[in-house]
């Protein structure tokens, strides 16, 4: 089609051809372009099922006639026992657990991969981990983990139905952590955390039609990518069985015999189990196109309901007819051709002869033959999966459709004496025989819930890859590059390469393909050149054998950067240059250069890639692999690192129907940790202050042993838990308020600030923390830029003012005309049932003009080549340079570093070209005014600074990538006269002062409007806390909200201190406003995490919103008059 567009183009442009004329034959072309294809293609998967973790593992179960029904595993029942307490009469030795198809673990989860910390993945449904770690897994699988999936248009669909046990529990028997397992126990989170983990930007929802769920939610996904609302989807469903007792929660449909016999005479119902099946889903057209691995196409899927039937749970043959027919037409096949169908068979009495009716009727629109379509269920294995078992049984079908085999049904001995299969199309498969056929084969998964919702999918095998794609390139240089969080994960994932790399079919090429470019990165990092698999096999067995190190004369390199300025290790060969991120040297070694030998030219490729990859630089594959076509293959996926993540054992259980007075005490205050281990005193004496901080810290974040100089924020904390710790040494008669926190950050110096005993944290500072005051000039290998201090006063708007005042102070500015160059306003933005209150800092006077009025100049560029070299240039001619990076590349950024992309600026203000090493001005988090005096490696800086182009420049958000700060040479009193410096710096406040003066007076409209939609809060605010159930959604909204508003008060406290003075009426009225707010912000969050709901007491925060905004009026009316005697007594 581009030729025919071309042409039309060129005709319009050279006047041969009317526009009107183009733009008509352009329509004419777009209506004839064929529509993107129905069918979809399952690029990856992930299936956690009794017996089975893997599609592999599950035919090996099957092909074997394994039954994976059994007793619930002794730590299982363990586990179980506090929930069968809690919400049944039975007493602990009286509960008989049902047998059942059940995992061998679900308490463990690898709560550092995803981002969370102990407490908080302990508090998290069982059922959420499972499904966030199956979705990572069938991302991997596919070859689009890390970045390649990172902000695409992936919806996310999940089967889920079930109670939520788990959270039930944690309200029950400990209401103290609601506020922090409220999240990972909300169903719809489920499915949305991993859209936020990975910026998936797709739709993402559960779906609930019982025991149709899941292949429903696949449907939908479906239905979805097919409409256009998102490109690609992840698709499956979960199930845990929390609380498996017999006689317990049963719906009528279980084995008396515990055994599932599907279309068994002897059939006498259903076993229950657990698991997940997720997918990745994508268009065909696009994975033929892209060179995915595809495990199996769905050709068509259809979606219905019984109607009326014999009762609300009971199936419909009629509507399972229907059911089928729709489908076969969605997918366009002859139904002849499809010859097995993975039914639903629950072996019920009444439910598989109803299914056998439909199947049967559907056939016959269309065929007379007889016994052609095998028919079985992975439920006669595995048992019931309930809301997971369409997805279940569509592992099933996918695995015999890439074995070409048709696996047998357990139980089956004699034929349900009500289904005719002698005159019927079908046949139970009861033996594994090979699936022989002329066309494509083709099967169908049907799933029927009892809430009277069906589904049926018609699948159909992968596409048969290119004839002659699997020949090795012979005697080629390859890199395999992988990384992990921390040296027994690296370790771990070695063994999955030496254990795959035998029986994986794919080339070499297509193996470190997938695992460069289709995977996260992570600290630890290891690259590997070799020329086949045996000789990379042979390579990553002797690191197993000899531990993981670095061997540069046989292309093997390794760099450990999970620590927080961890330095390279590759051997004693000296480092690579690493100036700039995209190393013109692997640019120059893939050229075509004729005089250089080709095999030549990739080793050396190869191995700037391979030492650029530990440095935690991301080598360009394209470079490396150039426009060729690789197709993606299924290569080992990220070993997780679990450790148990449970409740804890709560004694009080088995009193639970003695009353609710142990309940109260709990909600009364935070339990203290009596087991916390505190390390970082040799002679192991601690104060009371620290014992008392490390048990609070402990039960807060969940960590077991703590260091004194532990960070509170680098273990997890962010500002609402800042804000319960200060709640919780209040209650205790130690305050520690959040402002002395984020001071005293670490266990000894907070405890230290208790106690009031400043001799405690006299500890050496690192070299990381230190305020660096060396001379300005050019030392033997460090130049830094003297008077350069952060700025922690308050946080002013972005990261970018807080990066630009330090040297804005250095060149002797000031901040205030910054702060008075800004109208605060508050706007309310409406949503679906509430108002949510917003603040809005709208300067008058472009930043360029606020720099330019005090003779500075903040230049930018949007230009990062030679960034390095650029900075040093800059630096050593005294400038100091705000650099825009992403701080997913910044290992001293603990809250983003590999697990989160920021658009951030550091002020750079010196470097030490020895160590290699930027001095920088930066914080550790988003949350807090943390901003220290630290260092970078250089490759870190560029690595970051490169992210930040590739993914934030020029996407309508920034067009910068970095402004060097400069005094101007026309501005400004020359240097060594200090008393005209002051009077210019005194004269330029007047003239702020003014400027603020007319424009509140000039904007006084706009004042008045946010005044107004303050009150309309104040009244939403009122409306909300006074009824419990209207609270607890918009709870952490509101919280949100009140955070926003502080900033704002701080803003305006700091600024009438400044352009008055700090005892100034208007300064002590700004600052009785800021408490005012603060004090309800506490009272929320005391809910928050104390939700022991009070009327009176949220009455008086209402009563204090109220009173905020009225001295919030009394303050701008005050300002007003002010300011319009200042702007009289300036003009006269």
């Amino acid at each position: 089609m581009d030729n025919p567009v071309r042409l039309i183009m060129e005709q319009v442009a050279s006047g041969r051809m009317k526009k009107e004329d183009g733009l008509a034959l352009l329509k004419t072309l777009k209506r004839q372009e064929p529509g993107q294809g129905k069918e979809i293609a399952i690029i990856g998967m992930s299936v956690k099922l009794p017996g089975a973790n893997d599609i592999d593992e599950l035919w090996e179960r099957l092909t074997g006639r394994e039954d994976a029904i059994r007793p619930l595993p002794p730590d299982r029942q363990r586990d179980s026992r506090p929930f069968v307490q809690a919400f049944t009469a039975l007493r602990a030795e009286d509960a008989a657990y049902s047998h059942g198809g059940y995992l061998d673990e679900v308490d463990r989860f690898d709560y550092g991969l995803f981002q969370l910390s102990p407490k908080e993945a302990a508090l998290m449904d069982p059922n959420q981990r499972l499904f966030l770690e199956a979705a990572w897994e069938a991302i991997e699988d596919a070859g689009y983990g890390g970045r390649r999936i990172e902000g695409t248009r992936t919806g996310v669909y999940l089967g889920y139905a079930d109670w939520p046990v788990y959270g039930q529990y944690i309200s029950k028997h400990q209401p103290a952590d609601i506020g922090t397992a409220s999240i990972g126990n909300t169903p719809s989170i489920m499915a949305s955390r991993i859209s936020y983990l990975l910026d998936l930007q797709g739709p993402a929802f559960l779906v609930d039609t019982a025991c149709s769920s899941s292949l429903v939610a696949i449907h939908l996904a479906c239905m979805a990518i097919r409409g256009g609302e998102c490109d690609m989807a992840i698709a499956g469903g979960v199930k845990l069985c929390l609380m498996p007792v017999d006689g317990v929660f049963e719906i009528g449909i279980e084995s008396a015999a515990r055994v599932t016999r599907t279309f068994d005479d002897r059939a006498d119902g259903t076993v229950w189990s657990e698991g997940t099946a997720v997918y990745l889903l994508k268009p065909l057209d696009r994975a033929l196109r892209d060179g995915d691995a595809i495990h199996a196409v769905i050709k068509g899927s259809a979606m219905n309901n019984d109607g009326a039937s014999a009762g609300i749970t009971a199936p419909n043959a009629a509507a399972q007819e229907r059911l089928l027919t729709q489908a076969w037409k969605d997918a366009d096949v002859d139904p002849a051709t499809i010859a097995y169908v993975e039914a639903h068979g629950t072996g019920t009495r009444l439910g598989d002869p109803i299914e056998a009716d439909g199947l049967t009727r559907a056939f016959r629109r269309y065929t007379d033959r007889r016994q052609f379509c095998a028919i079985g269920s992975a439920k006669s294995n595995i048992g019931h999966l309930d809301a997971a078992s369409g997805a279940a049984g569509m592992a099933k079908a996918i695995a015999a459709l890439k074995y070409k085999a048709i696996p047998p049904t357990l139980h089956f001995s004699m034929p349900n004496r009500n289904i005719a299969f002698e005159s019927s199309p079908l046949y139970v498969s009861d033996k594994l025989e090979p699936w022989a056929s002329e066309g494509p084969r083709r099967c169908g998964v049907s799933s029927f819930g009892f809430s009277g919702t069906n589904c049926h999918l018609v699948l159909e095998e992968a596409p048969a890859p290119p004839a002659g794609e699997l020949l090795e390139a012979a005697d080629e240089a390859e890199l395999l590059a992988l990384s992990a969080r921390g040296p027994i994960a690296l370790q771990a994932l070695i063994g999955r390469y030496v254990s795959d790399l035998p029986s994986n079919p794919a080339t070499l090429r297509q193996l470190c393909y997938t695992a460069n470019t289709g995977r996260g990165r992570h600290g630890t990092r290891l690259s590997i050149v070799a020329r086949g698999k045996d000789e990379l096999r042979a390579k990553l067995k002797k690191l197993l054998e000899q531990g993981v190190t670095s061997y540069p004369e046989e292309g093997i390199y390794y760099g450990d950067r999970s620590g927080r300025l961890a330095r390279q290790r590759i051997g004693d060969t000296p480092a690579p240059d690493v100036a700039a991120s995209r190393d013109p040297s692997l640019s120059a070694a893939v050229g075509e250069d004729p005089s250089t030998d080709r095999n030549k030219q990739r080793d050396d490729a190869c191995d700037q890639a391979a030492r650029q990859f530990v440095q935690g630089i991301e080598p360009e594959w394209d470079l490396l692999y150039g426009s060729e076509a690789i197709r993606k293959a299924r290569v080992p996926r990220y070993p997780f690192q679990r450790s148990r993540c449970w409740l804890a054992s709560a004694p009080e259980t088995a009193e639970t129907h003695a009353g609710p007075t142990s309940n109260s005490k709990m909600a009364d205050t935070l339990p203290t940790s009596a087991s916390v281990v505190l390390t970082g005193r040799d002679d192991g004496a601690y104060t009371d202050a620290e014992r008392l901080l490390a048990g609070i810290w402990a039960d807060l974040l969940g960590h077991e042993t703590l260091h004194l100089d532990d960070d509170f924020f680098d273990l997890g904390g962010n500002s609402i838990l800042a804000i319960r710790l200060e709640v919780e040494a209040e209650r205790r008669g130690k305050p520690l308020p959040t402002d002395a926190l984020n001071e005293n950050r670490t266990l000894r110096r907070a405890a230290a600030h208790i106690a009031a005993d400043e001799t405690l944290i006299a500890v050496k500072p690192s070299d990381e923390q230190r305020v660096l005051s060396e001379p300005e000039g050019i030392g033997p290998s460090t130049v830094v830029i003297a008077g350069i201090e952060p700025f922690n006063d308050l946080y002013y708007r972005s990261c970018l003012y807080n990066s630009m005042f330090p040297a804005v102070r250095k060149f002797g500015g000031s901040i205030l005309p910054f702060l008075l160059n800004d109208l605060i306003l508050y706007r309310l933005a409406e949503t679906v049932d509430w108002h949510r209150l917003e603040v809005d800092y709208e300067s008058v006077q472009p930043l360029a003009g606020v720099l330019r009025d005090m003779g500075l100049a903040a230049e930018p560029y949007s230009d990062g080549a030679n960034l390095i070299d650029t900075l040093r240039r800059h630096i050593g001619q005294g400038h100091p340079v705000v650099v825009w990076v992403d701080s997913y590349y910044e290992s001293i950024r603990k809250d983003a570093y590999l697990k989160q992309h920021i658009d951030h600026t550091l002020l750079v203000y010196g470097y030490d070209e020895e160590q290699e090493l930027f001095h920088i001005v930066e914080h550790d988090r988003r949350e807090n005014l943390s901003y220290r005096a630290r260092t970078l490696p250089y490759s870190e800086l560029a690595a970051a600074a490169e992210g930040f182009a590739d993914r934030y420049l020029f996407n309508g958000e920034h067009q910068v990538t970095h402004y060097v700060m400069r005094r101007t040479k026309e501005a400004g009193s020359e240097l060594g006269q200090p008393s005209a410096a002051r009077a210019e710096a005194e004269q330029l406040i007047d003239l702020t002062r003014s400027r603020f003066a007319l424009n509140q007076l000039m904007h006084q409209g706009k004042l008045a409007e946010s005044m107004k939609s303050l009150r309309r809060y104040a009244a939403c605010f009122r409306h909300l806390v006074t009824d419990e159930e209207k609270l607890k959604p918009a709870l952490a909204d509101l919280v949100q909200q009140l955070n926003d508003i502080i900033l704002a008060k701080q803003v305006e406290h700091y600024r009438l201190s400044h352009a008055f003075n700090p005892e100034d009426p208007l300064a002590a009225l700004a600052w009785t406003v800021q408490q005012q707010w603060d004090t309800v912000r506490k009272g929320l969050v005391r809910y928050l995490y104390l939700p022991v709901y009070q009327s009176e007491a949220m009455r008086q925060l209402a009563d204090r919103v109220d009173a905020a905004c009225q001295a919030e009026t009394q303050l701008r009316d005050l300002l007003l008059a002010r300011l319009e005697t200042c702007l009289i007594e300036t003009t006269v």
